[in-house]
């Protein structure tokens, strides 16, 4: 007897689609297909796949069993499988998840659940009906943050003896806890052949101001920002967007010895410059160069 293919109510007393729906939650979100074997048994079958379909008859993305974990350890009559979009905390054990760059444009208009026994006869079922009542497709991608932060209202002037203040705002909120991307990079140079190049200390390392120096950013009534905590002094980690920043180096301190006299008559030339580097929480980096104020 030759092998024979079973397409939709034919195939009714071996396999049934069940479930094709979108699915968000804490474990992942995307599309998650179900099905019932009815007169087959997992014992019986060679495989199993289950494949996406958008425009045209070709699938876009497919999910394979492995078929002998299932019948190690899950030979039940009920299976589903999901296609992930966005991961969470998911772990999939019975299926080859099929990979897919995934956009808006993607959502999917059939779910096919094709198996083969081991007697090489096909069974393909459908389900044409995606239901969103668990969400709505598009809110299932994540669209990347593409969109540089924009530095404003930079100024660097000189406060008294060799202090030197730098002021900017950030259209956005920036994150500098240590798990963030964010980050506000505060250097001190010059200009030479229109290049920046940094102040170097006396051992050659270059004066950086970044979110692990501790409260090295100064709110508008006197909040310390940046990472995490030193000693019972918290620091606040969320810059918050369109709000002044100020940083100072002042040789009064004895970590900022290095801003001697040569800073002051830099400063009193305008040839001291601050290069102001904001990455923001997805990522996204702007640098601006702000001269001093004679």
């Amino acid at each position: 007897m030759f092998p024979a293919t079973y397409r939709n109510e034919e195939a009714a007393a071996y396999v049934v689609a069940e479930n094709f729906n979108t699915h968000s939650g804490a474990d992942y979100k995307g599309i998650n297909v179900g099905f019932e074997l009815k007169s087959l048994n997992t014992a019986d079958i060679a495989s199993m796949e289950v494949s996406l379909f958008k425009d045209g008859e070709e699938p876009f993305v497919t999910n394979s069993a492995d078929m002998d974990m299932i019948n190690e350890e899950a030979p039940a009559k009920g299976h589903s499988t999901p296609f992930i979009i966005t991961e969470g905390s998911y772990v999939e054990e019975y299926w080859d998840l099929g990979e897919f760059d995934w956009t808006t444009d993607d959502r999917p208009t059939k779910a096919v659940i094709t198996i083969v026994d081991i007697y090489n006869n096909i069974y393909i079922v459908e389900n044409n009906s995606l239901s969103e009542s668990t969400a709505d497709f598009e809110t299932l991608i994540t669209v990347p943050d593409t969109t540089e932060p924009v530095i404003s209202a930079g100024r660097v002037y000189f406060d008294g003896v060799n202090r030197i203040n730098v002021e900017f705002e950030v259209n956005e909120d920036i994150d500098l806890s240590m798990t963030s991307l964010g980050n506000i990079v505060i250097r001190y140079g010059t200009i030479v052949n229109d290049e920046f190049v940094d102040l170097l200390r006396a051992n050659g390392t270059p004066v950086t101001k970044n979110k692990y120096w501790s409260g090295y950013l100064n709110g508008p009534s006197s909040e310390k920002y940046s990472q995490g905590f030193e000693g019972n002094r918290s620091y606040i980690a969320i810059v918050p967007a369109d709000t002044l920043m100020q940083t100072t180096v002042d040789s009064k301190y004895d970590t900022m010895n290095y801003a001697d006299q040569t800073w002051n008559d830099l400063l009193s030339q305008g040839e001291i410059v601050v290069q102001v580097e904001v990455t923001d929480n997805a990522g996204n980096l702007t640098i601006i160069q702000i001269d001093s104020e004679n």
